[in-house]
């Protein structure tokens, strides 16, 4: 009996086989249906057969499968996919695998997913896009786009901070600047923060990094607030010299025991065109520099920094027509004139370009530190060459500005250096307090 129920069952599974490797018959197109003789409709009749107006039926399985090529199935799209993404745990914590092609969840975790972000309003999608790109709202966007159609060629950024060996940071230590409410705020304090920052460089060599920058903030808005009770004038601009006073006792130092010797001079960035340059010269006095313009500024500030020879104590003197090195060795006699590059390598600049002051320092190992308080933006320069580069691409301190008054276009550039016998002085305090 089981032998009979087996070969009845080959007998099936044969006449299957056979079947389905019989070649289907050639069908022929449907004729066109008549009023007469209407098509009646057959549910069960396979309808693969019926041919469409541009292409006919085919013959065969094989040319079907030609004629349907364009289309992939999912076994030959299966076939196409050799490469998986890496299965993550869900993002959820769900406890399940998931593919980073679905925001790093499992399915069940991306459809509640989906289901919740249709909740999301097409406002609040807006809103995101505009802050990821920056604007405010879609007015400021429509300003953007006036701008950049009206004035292609603006420079609204300073390319130079992104040249090598730049380093610019940001202050992350209060106060952040001079504005800054904590512990107090100083609106017009920049010339005595620039001020502090030079004379504890000179005096002392500290860096102004990090908490130094910072302490030097407080200190200088501590000196502009003594110098308001005192002057009530001081609250508007004032330059290093009136300052001064104000910014030692900040540091426990007077006139006397700091011994600082100053110089300034002046770089105007504009000569008006109906004066001469023997009249302007006339005009900037004693402390114009003879060059003008933003390339004046470049080479007066890169010779005020550039380190003195070894072995020759250069002093930059006013003569007139220039600036010429002196070598005191062949001087009859000290020069009553002295300016920038001085003691060692060290130089230390406070820059005033009114409204504004800066402080510009260079170290012994020849870095350039830029210090700015309006700003938490501070840079430093790997070398004399990298300020020059940054410089000639700066658009803030040194750019002429024609709509502005002459005094705005006037760039005072005072050097601070200790005296011999205030180097002796501060040795023997420093030795004292060891």
């Amino acid at each position: 009996m089981a032998h009979a129920q087996k070969k009845k069952g080959s007998s099936l599974l044969d006449k299957l086989t056979h079947r389905h490797r019989e070649k289907p018959a050639t069908v022929e197109p449907p004729s066109e249906p008549t009023a007469a003789t209407p098509q009646r409709s057959n549910h069960h009749e396979d309808k693969s057969h019926m041919a469409t107006p541009t292409r006919p039926s085919t013959t065969s399985q094989s040319s079907v499968g030609r004629h349907m090529s364009f289309m992939r199935s999912p076994q030959r799209k299966a076939m196409a996919e050799v490469d998986l993404p890496r299965m993550v745990p869900c993002a959820a914590q769900c406890g399940f695998y998931a593919s980073p092609n679905t925001m790093s969840l499992c399915s069940q975790c991306f459809k509640k997913l989906e289901v919740e972000a249709k909740s999301v309003s097409d406002q609040t999608v807006v809103d995101h896009l505009l802050r990821q790109c920056g604007y405010s709202n879609l007015d400021h966007v429509r300003k953007d786009l006036t701008f950049r159609s009206l004035y292609p060629t603006a420079i609204t950024g300073n390319e130079g901070d992104k040249l090598p060996g730049v380093t610019t940071w940001m202050t992350t230590i209060r106060p952040f600047s001079q504005f800054d409410r904590v512990p107090q705020r100083g609106a017009s304090a920049c010339t005595y923060i620039a001020g502090v920052a030079t004379v504890r460089f000179a005096v002392r060599n500290e860096l102004p990094d990090g908490a130094v920058w910072a302490d030097c903030i407080g200190r200088g808005v501590q000196a502009y607030h003594a110098a308001k009770e005192a002057h009530p004038g001081a609250e508007q601009h004032v330059d290093i010299d009136e300052a001064l006073p104000f910014v030692l006792p900040t540091l426990a130092l007077t006139i006397d025991t700091a011994g600082l010797l100053t110089h300034t001079t002046v770089v105007t960035l504009i000569k008006p065109d109906d004066i001469s340059e023997q009249d302007f010269r006339a005009i900037v006095g004693e402390e114009g520099y003879p060059e003008f313009g933003k390339q004046g500024l470049l080479h007066f500030l890169l010779t005020a920094l550039a380190p003195p020879a070894v072995g020759d104590r250069a002093r930059l003197v006013s003569e007139g027509e220039g600036w010429t090195h002196i070598d005191h060795r062949d001087a009859n006699e000290q020069p009553e004139t002295q300016a920038a590059p001085t003691q060692g390598h060290e130089c230390a600049l406070v820059i005033t370009r009114p409204p504004e002051s800066y402080c510009l320092l260079r170290s012994a190992d020849g870095r350039i530190m830029f210090r700015d308080s309006h700003r938490r933006k501070q840079a430093d320069f790997a070398s004399t060459d990298v300020f020059s580069h940054w410089l000639e691409q700066d658009q803030t301190f040194s750019v002429p500005m024609k709509g502005c008054p002459l005094v705005m276009n006037q760039v005072a550039i005072t050097s601070i250096r200790p005296t011999d016998d205030g180097i002796v002085t501060q040795h023997i305090a420093d030795a004292l307090s060891m």
